[in-house]
């Protein structure tokens, strides 16, 4: 409920605050990413329009994906702050639609939209790996298949459990790629993180990550 309030109320382009006093610029905070990345940051521009300071006391994220931090956290009429917001990409893909809430020791609640627009850069046809603990300990492979344009190079894959050993080989490079999953017998309740990392051609490594799990 409280997501779909924030963006019934706040339309793409406008910020109009409950009541005056904050205002900031952009109206709309709208951060890129491309799938892999770890996190985006952007930063808004908060200033008092009013004649009387106000003091932030809380600010609340409609999701845990983001974190955020105003400074200074008392504005003078006519001051401004800077709101400085970490967006963690993870899984998630497309147009992500969040908010982050200002409170103040007025009445009025502020609320700023922040969109952020996920890139698809490469596909995995799987990304849960899934046994149960009764059955044979055979391996089980996903693949990864760059869609964008440009060749993406996957160099080096890790398991965060050694229960669950992962290979890479390449099937066709910077375009395709296997990793097999292989959970060590006899298989035990567990789960492991298969982290796919890119090469730094680009800037950045991408990452990209596989759910291995014994239940």
């Amino acid at each position: 409920m409280f997501r779909i309030l924030i963006f019934c109320l706040l339309p793409a382009g406008i910020a109009t605050p409950l009541r005056a006093g904050l205002e900031w610029s952009p109206a709309v905070l709208e951060l890129a990413a491309q799938s892999g990345d770890d996190t985006v940051e952007g930063v808004v521009e908060v200033r008092n329009a009013g004649t009387t300071p106000v003091t932030v006391r809380h600010l609340l994220n409609s999701c845990g994906c983001t974190s955020s931090r105003l400074e200074p956290d008392v504005l003078q009429a006519g001051g401004t702050a800077r709101l400085s917001v970490v967006f963690n990409v993870g899984d998630r893909r497309g147009l992500q639609r969040k908010a982050i809430e200002i409170r103040t020791d007025e009445p009025a609640k502020y609320l700023v939209p922040l969109y952020v627009s996920i890139e698809d850069v490469a596909d995995l046809d799987r990304s849960i790996l899934l046994w149960k603990s009764d059955e044979p300990a055979s391996a089980q492979k996903t693949r990864l298949k760059v869609i964008r344009a440009e060749p993406l190079r996957i160099v080096r894959v890790e398991s965060s459990d050694p229960a669950f050993r992962a290979e890479l080989a390449p099937i066709e490079p910077g375009r395709e790629y296997e990793v097999t999953v292989t959970p060590s017998a006899p298989l035990k309740k567990g789960r492991a993180t298969i982290t796919l990392f890119s090469d730094a051609s680009s800037g950045t490594p991408m990452v990209f990550k596989v759910r291995a799990r014994v239940k």
